[in-house]
């Protein structure tokens, strides 16, 4: 919202995150490691892109194992790495693991995002990378670009505008209503949230509870 571009790139560090295999491997040795672009756009809301080099946050399984469900095809591998739809499987010991980005077909895209991620997050900032016995923590690498040092904000907007106007003219295929950019779900769902509130199910807000009674919150 300052006319400025930021790249965020996280890792994390130590041996209680594994959750990904290696391409071609079936023991996780890898974490959801995230990246996260914010580009202004002339329209208000800025374009964000905030994802995982896995094919689904660690959470959304978590979620579907406290709400008792199974997991979409396409997620998860269990410690022989087959396929399967069993959420506990991630937590089982030997855990399971999820997907790169890509799933079976193309998961050698996301491994090789999460590499690098790793490198840069872990290695560059200093923090180190996954593999070392020590308490969980994360690494992160934060770029800031400042436009107006490439070209006008003006003339950035005005190209940004044709480009976006562009893409959405695209005819709507069947089962979608328009031509969405990044964030633009998001915002809308924020929206919502905010004023109708966040559904929570039974399992995970004990487990909520539990943990805010470990620290000393107290909870309604």
């Amino acid at each position: 919202r300052q006319d400025m571009i930021g790249l965020l790139f996280v890792n994390a560090v130590g041996t209680p995150a594994y959750r990904m295999a290696p391409w071609g491997g079936t023991e996780p040795r890898l974490v959801t490691d995230p990246l996260a672009f914010g580009i202004p756009s002339p329209g208000g809301n800025p374009i964000v892109i905030d994802m995982t080099t896995t094919v689904v946050a660690e959470g959304k399984v978590r979620v579907k194992r406290n709400r008792g469900e199974e997991t979409p095809d396409g997620w998860l591998l269990d410690a022989e790495g087959k396929p399967t739809n069993d959420p506990n499987v991630l937590y089982d010991h030997p855990s399971g693991s999820i997907l790169p980005l890509g799933g079976t077909t193309a998961g050698h895209k996301g491994y090789g995002l999460n590499v690098a991620i790793e490198l840069l997050a872990g290695v560059l900032s200093g923090a180190g990378c996954i593999g070392k016995d020590e308490r969980l923590s994360n690494g992160a690498l934060l770029i800031i670009i400042d436009i107006e040092q490439f070209l006008p904000i003006e003339e950035f907007y005005q190209e940004s505008e044709i480009f976006i106007q562009h893409v959405k003219s695209s005819p709507v295929a069947e089962g979608f209503d328009e031509i969405l950019l990044p964030g633009e779900i998001e915002s809308k769902v924020k929206c919502q949230r905010t004023k109708e509130g966040i559904f929570v199910e039974d399992e995970t807000w004990e487990q909520i509870l539990e943990w805010g009674q470990k620290f000393g919150v107290e909870l309604e």
